[in-house]
């Protein structure tokens, strides 16, 4: 039976206790820490039909690929047991079980590692994640000669907001229920639509709270120092003036300590949303976009003329004769405001007031502009997730050229796109073919053989539109970014060119070696086109990282930020398609809101 709004599934095969083997028969070593292993330790077989689908928040790939429906006997392992035996992308494996003692042969497609890091110390090898080989489905019924078959299935649904709905329905198939265990995992792996409405609506009311705070205690300020001007406006009133050319000198009055405050709340709010301060104590901070200045003086200027207006409007509104106050000696600024030196006799109220309106004035830049930028990055997140897809075309480089994806961000059901930056491995050396000495030190750095000199290429149509840069997680130093016309131009960490003396201006080489063209086409990627020769690139540009999302857990070398390094468009596709003008492998494309997303989804794949 169909239901509507369910996108796609996968399902998890029965476990299955395995002997591994390389190709030549040689048992391979179990992962273990306390507890040494025994004869009576195996590992965990496990089937799975989308690895990438089904376990997506639960392990990290680092090396290879998923196992698909399309896979015929893979196999995963993961990257603590692919170091212990020395495993890389398309060795081969025979893994024997009870159910078939004979054993089957699988070629290792992907090396992972589970991204809950757990204490499993004293747990036996048996026991152990990192003893958990996942194969593909049919595999899986090989193994376990077909007795045990699916124990669990994953369903995904098109628009998280339709969760609800379609569980119900779900719920009221004909099957027992007794016999199944169904449960919803929205909070641990999707984002839910209505959360992310009911935080934007959370900001839009801690935004008004805000504003009406500041307003009644600037109001409430303004109010005592009105009183204390009693008798001057009694005086004015009995002379003629009328209520709003009292108002409008007051308003004058104080746009002098307003002006002030304004000023000082704009320098200070922007140190602290650029994230200047926090930056120089090393704290990390986000640099936060600020309301335009626009909005600054729309915002607080009609917040002090409304309290101005309200905090006079008692006494102005009585009569002139209830409102004056005899007394004994009237000074002369009294019965003359407008010659008043400035501050005079006020200047502690004048500090204060400039003191409170700058407050609060920096309260509500600061807050309406950290919930202007939480609900954009919200809105962004949940459009994000439900409409966009991504166009992938590493099977055919040379395809998703930046005219095609032009061309079809240009569909009206097509509302934006971002090209996915291209990045694959790549050996280093200088000028004379030495090759460079990379960062491959530590104990939780894993360097597959073939990769001690190899790094990371990454190419985009600018550098510094790459997420990494945009984010702020990389930062040149020195020189500049690489453009969209640039040719043989590179920018490199400063780790590299502290290691090997290199500076800007010097040209480097890259270098495809047969190691990296073969972790290549187990990804997937189509080699057959591309030009393995030494390439040359000028480095333009030096950068460094500010924090190294690799450093938990084990992980491979030539993908650390340090081993990074960003090539010029042009050069890059001359790599994979010397024919092609520049092109990306994947790009993503965000569909209308008010299109339907499946049906925008199938045009594209229609396309030509």
């Amino acid at each position: 039976m169909n239901i509507d709004g369910i996108k796609i599934y996968a399902v998890h095969y029965a476990t299955s206790s395995g002997i591994i083997t390389d190709k030549n028969g040689s048992p391979l070593e179990l992962v273990h820490y306390n507890i040494p292993v025994s004869a009576d330790d195996v590992s965990s077989v496990r089937g799975i039909s989308d690895s990438g689908l089904y376990l997506s928040s639960r392990i990290n790939l680092k090396a290879g690929k998923h196992i698909t429906p399309d896979s015929k006997r893979e196999a995963m392992v993961t990257l603590p047991f692919a170091e212990l035996n020395h495993l890389n992308p398309g060795d081969h494996l025979l893994i024997t079980t009870p159910g078939n003692p004979s054993g089957i042969r699988v070629a290792l497609s992907g090396i992972y590692e589970f991204t809950d890091k757990t204490d499993e110390t004293d747990l036996s090898p048996s026991e152990i994640s990192a003893n958990v080989i996942y194969v593909d489905p049919d595999t899986a019924l090989a193994l376990d000669n077909g007795t045990k078959g699916i124990i669990s299935a994953a369903f995904f649904v098109e628009q998280p907001d339709q969760l609800a709905s379609i569980f119900a329905q779900v719920q009221k198939l004909d099957i027992d229920w007794n016999k199944y265990e169904l449960y919803k995992e929205t909070d641990a792996y999707v984002i839910d639509t209505d959360s992310v409405k009911a935080v934007s609506k959370q900001f839009s009311v801690l935004t008004a709270a805000i504003i009406v705070t500041g307003f009644l205690v600037v109001t409430l300020v303004l109010m005592l120092q009105t009183k204390m001007r009693t008798n001057e406006m009694a005086v004015l009133l009995s002379l003629g003036f009328t209520k709003n050319s009292i108002r409008l000198q007051h308003m004058i009055e104080a746009m002098i300590p307003a002006g002030i405050s304004i000023a000082a709340a704009y320098f200070i709010g922007r140190c602290l949303l650029s994230g200047v301060l926090f930056h120089a104590f090393n704290i990390p901070a986000e640099d936060i976009p600020m309301v335009t200045l626009a909005e600054i003086l729309v915002l607080n200027l009609s917040l002090l003329t409304a309290s101005i207006w309200i905090s006079g409007a008692r006494i102005l509104n009585a009569p002139p004769n209830t409102v004056f106050e005899k007394t004994t000696e009237v000074n002369i600024y009294e019965l003359y405001p407008m010659r008043r030196p400035l501050f005079y006799k006020e200047k502690s109220r004048s500090i204060f007031l400039i003191l409170l309106l700058t407050t609060v004035f920096l309260l509500l830049l600061t807050v309406v502009s950290v919930a202007g930028h939480a609900k954009t990055v919200l809105e962004k997140m949940e459009h994000n997730f439900n409409r966009e897809f991504v166009v992938d075309a590493q099977n055919a480089p040379g395809s998703l050229t930046l005219e095609r994806i032009h061309e079809i961000s240009a569909r009206e059901d097509i509302t934006a796109y971002r090209p996915i930056s291209n990045a694959v491995p790549v050996e280093f050396a200088d000028n004379n073919g030495t090759s460079l000495s990379v960062k491959t030190d530590g104990d939780n750095c894993f360097i597959s053989p073939g990769f001690e000199h190899a790094g990371t290429l990454v190419s985009n149509v600018t550098s510094d539109s790459d997420e990494l840069f945009s984010e702020g997680t990389l930062k040149i130093i020195s020189g500049r970014h690489v453009k969209e016309n640039d040719a043989h131009k590179i920018l490199v960490h400063k780790e590299l060119t502290d290691k090997n003396s290199l500076h800007l201006g010097d040209t480097i080489q890259l270098k495809f070696p047969r190691a990296i063209t073969r972790d290549l086409e187990s990804m997937g990627y189509d080699t057959s086109h591309m030009n393995t020769h030494t390439i040359q690139a000028e480095i333009i540009g030096i950068f460094e990282s500010q924090d190294n999302g690799h450093t938990a857990g084990m992980h491979l070398s030539h993908q650390l930020y340090e081993n990074y390094c960003y090539l010029d468009l042009e050069t890059y596709s001359s790599v994979f398609n010397p024919k092609a003008p520049p092109f990306f492998f994947q790009a993503a494309f965000s569909a209308a809101s008010s299109s339907d997303f499946a049906a925008a989804v199938n045009a594209v794949k229609n396309l030509d």
